[in-house]
């Protein structure tokens, strides 16, 4: 049977109706009227009879007969709940693409690479892209040198990983107005900039970094670009106009991906170029190139501050962005939800330079400035509707209380990463520890709804007290490892042992009691 929707059910809008009808493979009238739905529904429920069993689906087929009388009666929609709300949230933080991409018309005299030959001849050699022959690709690819990816810190050269040809930007020279690489950077920028803090005073600013080669037979597997300082934020790529098939472009984040296939945008457009920017942690491969040549050159791009002679265009909240907007300000109003106060916790989609060891002395309220896609969009909101908003590391411990010969488990957030000193074990753990001063200069926490490696929260609702001394906290989205520091310590059980505790940055949205907002 098809997987249960039951809160999604509840939401009785065209949007969620849509996605219900997706669950049970249903596919939508070309007009998705309310009315339209419920008769797709019907005659589904007809042709499966069977379905009739599941109570999910029943459901479905009276909420949709529900919303279609309301909607002819002129009636309001029904009341929605928290429960709702926090919905509306976690669907609009997955309205994100990690990438932006586009096809622009640029002068045939822009489409020129000069490079140096490898024939030791003392001039430059051109080709002109658009109308290329084969040889001028043969030579451009013979003139290259083997790729390399970045692993760790290192350069490595494996062909079985990555086969290509590449020249760096010292060897090479393209004709490309700046002109036209603004244009292109100010069509990207909105996207990878939006709900950022403080975008009006950013800017993006690409550096010229390889031209890459692929020939047949040639490919890239899955990989991530290795950020060469704090500041890049992503890469862009330009592909030029050649005849080739295959050398897709494929790009994934979490659990979506997509494929950017520039052969087909531009086996039509001789006279344009193909770009696709995406941010440092978006996993990227470079499907194999089935015949012809795949050029490239790509950017790094790097967040910069805004010329004080700039002028600061305003920004304009994106419609996902003022639907979580919306939804927080619909939690404030519910005086139900969270009434002594708490805390909202979104695990952060993308990777960021926290400090990774107590040695690290980078502070990770920085991070906060510098956060990216729906990580940006969910503090951009939260900020518009008045809240504080918090990036702190999360960890789960336990202590042993010997007086009552029984663990406790307990959750606390720090501003920096945990510093834990030699000699802790059961044995150790007792007044004057490290763990009870975490919860002194931190903030002890309770869960209200499970968080992200499964365990079940300690209270069922969010209107339930919490014990004094801890802040409630519902989690909207789940903790994930993306950012995670790690302090070493001395375990001292039998044996002595080096062992780890591991915290994990999130973002924090601060709820006000109920009294308050």
């Amino acid at each position: 049977m098809p997987p249960r929707f039951a809160t999604t059910y509840n939401l009785l809008k065209k949007p969620q109706l849509l996605d219900a009808l997706s669950a049970f493979s249903i596919p939508a009238p070309p007009d998705p009227t309310v009315a339209n739905l419920k008769k797709a529904v019907k005659a589904h429920m007809d042709a499966h009879p069977e379905y009739m069993d599941d109570a999910d689906f029943v459901e479905l087929y009276s909420k949709t007969a529900r919303a279609e009388h309301d909607a002819r009666a002129g009636a309001p929609p029904t009341p929605r709940t928290a429960q709702d709300h926090i919905e509306v949230l976690r669907q609009s933080l997955k309205k994100s693409t990690p990438y932006t991409s586009g096809v622009l018309a640029v002068k045939a005299q822009e489409l020129k690479v000069y490079y140096d030959s490898t024939t030791g001849e003392k001039d430059a050699r051109g080709i002109t892209f658009g109308n290329a022959s084969d040889e001028e690709l043969v030579d451009l690819a013979a003139a290259c040198q083997p790729a390399t990816f970045g692993r760790n810190t290192e350069d490595v050269y494996d062909e079985s990983y990555r086969k290509a040809g590449k020249m760096d930007n010292s060897t090479f020279a393209s004709t490309l107005n700046f002109a036209t690489l603004q244009d292109v950077v100010e069509s990207i920028t909105p996207d990878l900039l939006e709900g950022h803090e403080g975008a009006e005073d950013k800017i993006i600013r690409a550096e010229l970094y390889k031209l890459n080669v692929y020939g047949p037979g040639s490919f890239f597997k899955e990989h991530k670009d290795t950020p060469r300082s704090q500041a890049m934020i992503g890469s862009l790529v330009i592909v030029f106009p050649t005849q080739h098939q295959g050398g897709a472009l494929t790009l994934a984040h979490g659990t979506q991906s997509w494929k950017f296939d520039s052969a087909s945008k531009l086996a039509n457009n001789p006279s344009s170029i193909a770009y696709v920017a995406f941010f440092s942690d978006v996993t990227h491969a470079v499907e194999e190139v089935k015949a012809g040549y795949r050029v490239t050159i790509t950017y790094n791009l790097f967040l910069a501050e805004r010329p004080a002679a700039g002028l600061a265009p305003s920004r304009l909240p994106s419609p996902a962005e003022r639907e979580c907007e919306g939804a927080l300000r619909a939690l404030l109003a519910d005086e139900t939800f969270l009434p002594a106060g708490g805390l909202l916790g979104f695990g952060l989609t993308h990777q960021y330079p926290i400090p990774r060891t107590p040695a690290d002395p980078a502070p990770i309220e920085r991070v906060v400035r510098v956060l990216k896609g729906s990580d940006a969009r969910m503090h951009s909101a939260a900020v518009r509707a008045g809240l504080e908003t918090t990036v702190r590391f999360f960890y789960h411990y336990s202590m042993w209380d010997g007086a009552n010969g029984r663990n406790y488990n307990r959750e606390v957030l720090l501003d920096e990463v945990a510093a834990l000193g030699g000699g802790h074990g059961h044995e150790e753990i007792g007044p004057g520890d490290t763990y009870r001063q975490w919860e002194r200069e931190g903030e002890r926490v309770r869960r209200i709804h499970s968080d992200s490696f499964g365990a079940e929260a300690d209270s069922e609702a969010a209107g339930k007290k919490t014990p004094e001394k801890e802040t409630a906290i519902y989690w909207v989205t789940k903790l994930l490892r993306l950012n995670k520091a790690q302090s070493a310590y001395v375990a001292m059980g039998n044996e002595a042992d080096l062992a780890h505790e591991y915290g994990y940055a999130a973002l924090f949205i601060r709820v006000p009691p109920a009294g308050k907002r």
